[in-house]
């Protein structure tokens, strides 16, 4: 006779995990979400290798909380994550948070889009989300850059500070493609030399009298060498390819 125990019978709730173990109860969509914001995977062991390898095929869980209508609650989960860093990686983080923001249900796309300045810490987070956007958006005929895309990135420089704003933008072109439309004085300086470049930067600001602020970012920027001042004023290339 077999000890108590000893079996599992076929009408339980004990499911194998990935590991060939056996689990007591089924892994909730939440919980393997919550394993994908972690670390990439919904699997229930992590292994280095997954690094870097964000994709649908690992997003099951994802896909499916966003098909019932629970995108405002995934939302909040990638808020979570990222402000309590709780991430291996930003990237799946990222990668929800630009999958969000695509979906046809208006409340799921505001939230994603109202998170974007809690998830997106610094320009590389910032370009990070618009390259998963583009990725997400290939083969569609229509490009990423829409009005809600465009104001959230704009809402994003326009609380920055601007002297880290300033030493950012001398390494991408996001602030020009989203026609930001600046806030306050640093940030409109900031922005015309991104645009139109260090030489109508000085003709416009060189006879003004200028705050604190202004002078500090003026400062500088005209500390900069010649040799990075080579791309200022010029059209950025087609949206979809991002300067670093």
């Amino acid at each position: 006779m077999e000890p108590s125990g000893s079996t599992i019978s076929s009408s339980s709730n004990h499911t194998l995990n990935s590991t060939g173990g056996v689990c007591q109860w089924k892994v909730s969509d939440k919980a393997k979400l919550c394993r994908f914001l972690c670390y990439g995977s919904e699997g229930d062991v992590y292994t280095a290798r997954e690094e870097g390898r964000v994709s649908m095929e690992h997003a099951g869980a994802l896909l499916s909380m966003l098909q019932e209508g629970r995108g405002a609650e995934v939302v909040e989960e990638i808020k979570r994550f990222s402000q309590e860093g709780r991430a291996v990686t930003l990237d799946p983080s990222l990668f929800a948070l630009a999958l969000c923001s695509q979906q046809s249900e208006l409340k799921t796309r505001q939230a994603a889009f109202k998170a974007l300045k809690e998830v997106c810490r610094d320009p590389a987070h910032l370009f990070s989300f618009i390259q998963q956007k583009k990725e997400l958006r290939e083969g569609m005929k229509c490009g990423i850059w829409g009005c809600a895309l465009r104001k959230a990135v704009s809402d994003w420089y326009n609380e920055q500070d601007a002297m880290s704003l300033a030493a950012a933008v001398t390494k991408c072109d996001l602030l020009r493609l989203s026609h930001t439309k600046p806030a306050n004085e640093a940030i409109a300086l900031i922005s015309k030399y991104v645009i139109k470049g260090w030489k109508e930067v000085q003709l416009a600001y060189s006879d003004k009298e200028n705050s604190e602020e202004v002078g500090k970012v003026l400062s500088y920027l005209e500390m900069i060498p010649e040799s990075d001042r080579t791309n200022e004023g010029k059209v950025p290339p087609y949206p979809h390819t991002l300067v670093f």
